[in-house]
């Protein structure tokens, strides 16, 4: 019933929000895999949370890979 309710809602959205929810989703159940069961993180997963972090601050603050100004030049 969750999925349900969860999903219904993406057509409301943004792509980007879209994508950021999707990525968000495996770093929620790391942690909440530590809180209700106390699973340490190993090192690798750790990385991928901390990915996941900047690619969702990326989206939300509009950083850009490349300059748009050199993008417009092609």
């Amino acid at each position: 019933m969750v999925y349900i309710l969860m999903y219904s809602s993406y057509q409301k959205l943004t792509t980007p929000a879209i994508a950021v929810l999707t990525f968000a989703n495996p770093a929620s159940a790391m942690f909440s895999d530590y809180v209700i069961y106390r699973h340490i993180l190993e090192p690798i997963q750790g990385v991928g949370v901390a990915l996941i972090v900047l690619a969702s601050l990326a989206v939300n603050l509009n950083w850009s890979l490349f300059p748009t100004n050199l993008i417009s030049k092609m």
